[in-house]
């Protein structure tokens, strides 16, 4: 009996693997079909996929020298039938072949947001992550740094030249709910701790922010609009305070 059922799970697994051995086999070859002529040490590599009941979403994230792009890569979900169903795609064909070995380290630009933020208190959340990075008007390698701090509501990210260790941009990217109360609440939450953002690169000036929708950005192609799922101020502490001695909206 055990043997048997032993024997079961094992086709079972087997079945399973075939099939999305399949799928991905799909998707390679629609991959390899529609999107050609990309350059030298540049490439589209599967490290995502999420499998559901109408079949399997494969997502290649664009390269170069083995470090991803920021932004840039294809979706391509693949049915039950093998059958390419959807495709999205932010691939930039633009992106330009650059050296990816940095001269700073992670903690040096973590250093540099938080000098830049003029973060103070506990850090509650912290990423570092090094990108090809092509929002500006030439292609940089640049740390992305996320941070969600004691006494800054927001989760804030700042882009620091991996070369230089200037600060290219900071921005909060934390959803908040459009209501204007919520808006005036946070707003005068960060400027009781008199936060302001100070640049280190093209502008050379202090720009005090007005709130934690405000952004100082060096001078720079548009910047795609990001969807970020997560409300940062609720890790913050100062958020929940806000609600308790405001309310909710």
């Amino acid at each position: 009996m055990k043997k048997q059922l032993s024997l079961l799970f094992l086709v079972c697994c087997t079945q399973l693997i075939l099939a999305q051995v399949n799928k991905e086999s799909t998707a390679q070859n629609w991959l390899n079909s529609n999107v050609q002529d990309i350059q030298s040490n540049h490439r589209l590599d599967m490290l995502f996929s999420r499998s559901g009941k109408s079949g399997e979403t494969f997502r290649y994230y664009h390269t170069v020298n083995g470090v991803e792009v920021f932004e840039s890569s294809i979706a391509i979900h693949v049915s039950n039938n093998n059958e390419v169903t959807y495709t999205s795609s932010t691939f930039d064909k633009t992106v330009e072949t650059i050296d990816t070995t940095p001269n700073i380290s992670e903690d040096d630009a973590l250093n540099a947001a938080i000098k830049a933020l003029n973060i103070e208190g506990i850090i509650s959340h912290q990423e570092v992550k090094l990108y090809v990075y092509n929002k500006f008007d030439e292609t940089k390698l640049v740390y992305r740094v996320i941070t969600v701090s004691e006494f800054l509501i927001g989760n804030w990210e700042t882009i620091v030249d991996a070369k230089t260790n200037e600060v290219l941009s900071t921005i909060d990217i934390a959803i908040y709910e459009n209501k204007k109360e919520v808006k005036k609440k946070i707003r005068a939450k960060n400027e009781s701790v008199g936060f302001s953002v100070k640049s280190e690169g093209a502008c050379n000036s202090a720009i005090s922010t007005k709130g934690p929708l405000n952004v100082y950005r060096a001078p720079s192609k548009s910047i795609s609009n990001r969807v970020t799922a997560v409300l940062a101020a609720s890790n913050s502490g100062l958020f929940w305070s806000l609600l308790s001695e405001y309310g909710a909206p």
